[in-house]
């Protein structure tokens, strides 16, 4: 049996994609999903757009850095790597890596991740990279852009017309550059803005 969806954020987005995009007429149940196929599809597919958004640019809302200890000989590389580590829980993507704390130094061409496999050349290092982040946690333009892809990229359990499809698909396009523009002009602010090699790896 399927479980009632009680993260209010998440219940937002499906409010959204269910009322605003795909035009329904009443306000889902979202404790008794088990009863309503569209909501119940919607729920299980929702993990793989957002990780695909997710993977898709370094949103400054999912940034997240943790210092790795990786002591673990690596014996599977053809001697290119010396260590390994588990990458951290809720890692979806690298976005960088530091000798130090401050993030002053930053190493390159020095690591990879393979599965959820760290390989480096370094015993510690502080590793940055795109989280699973909580929907409550996002900012509104990320989460604006993340009801209109769920509604596109799902758009056939929602049942709605090939015309309106087409229009959500185009509308995804332009909300995605809205909110691309609006994190990097906020990551400026923050003073925490990426280098413009690391930028042309997301695009």
């Amino acid at each position: 049996m399927a479980q009632p969806i009680t993260n209010n954020a998440l219940r937002e987005i499906f409010q959204s994609v269910l009322l605003k995009y795909w035009e329904y007429d009443v306000a889902p149940d979202f404790t008794n999903i088990s009863d309503n196929d569209v909501l119940d599809l919607l729920n299980k597919e929702y993990p793989k757009i957002k990780k695909k958004v997710f993977g898709s640019y370094p949103w400054r809302s999912c940034i997240k850095y943790d210092v790795i200890n990786a002591e673990e000989p690596e014996v599977n590389d053809d001697g290119r790597y010396k260590y390994r580590a588990t990458v951290p829980s809720g890692f979806i993507k690298e976005y960088g890596y530091w000798s130090d704390a401050q993030r002053s130094n930053k190493l390159l061409y020095t690591n990879t991740v393979q599965g959820r496999t760290l390989k480096t050349n370094h015993k510690s290092l502080v590793m940055g990279y795109i989280a699973d982040t909580q929907e409550s946690e996002m900012d509104y333009w990320l989460i604006e852009y993340l009801e209109i892809a769920v509604a596109a990229e799902l758009a056939d359990i929602g049942g709605v017309s090939a015309d309106q499809k087409n229009f959500l698909l185009q509308k995804m396009q332009y909300e995605e550059a809205l909110a691309r523009n609006k994190d990097y002009e906020m990551t400026q602010k923050d003073e925490i803005s990426p280098t413009v090699h690391q930028f042309q790896e997301w695009c």
